[in-house]
């Protein structure tokens, strides 16, 4: 059941909450980028309502934490040439 909320808060939280123009910023500036902390942000508070446990608190940074240094490393380390745009029907 935890899985399953998770991947809810996840899918919540990078695909509706999160607009184009926040990872347009993310791949431009980088780690500089507000939204980045922002979205990490997001995703800690949707851990913690998902979970709606106290004593999973833990669970919930520890979310933050491993979603900040995904996305920092994808916004370090990816090139605009690398990417494909995609066109969705």
């Amino acid at each position: 059941m935890i899985f399953t909320q998770l991947i809810l808060a996840h899918l919540l939280g990078d695909f509706i909450l999160q607009p184009n123009s926040w990872v347009a910023d993310k791949e431009n500036r980088k780690l500089k980028s507000s939204y980045l902390y922002l979205h990490v942000l997001i995703h800690t508070i949707l851990t913690f309502i998902f979970l709606w446990n106290l004593k999973l608190w833990w669970v919930a940074i520890l979310v933050g934490i491993s979603h900040f240094i995904i996305d920092a490393c994808k916004a370090k380390f990816s090139k605009y040439s690398d990417k494909k745009k995609m066109v969705f029907y």
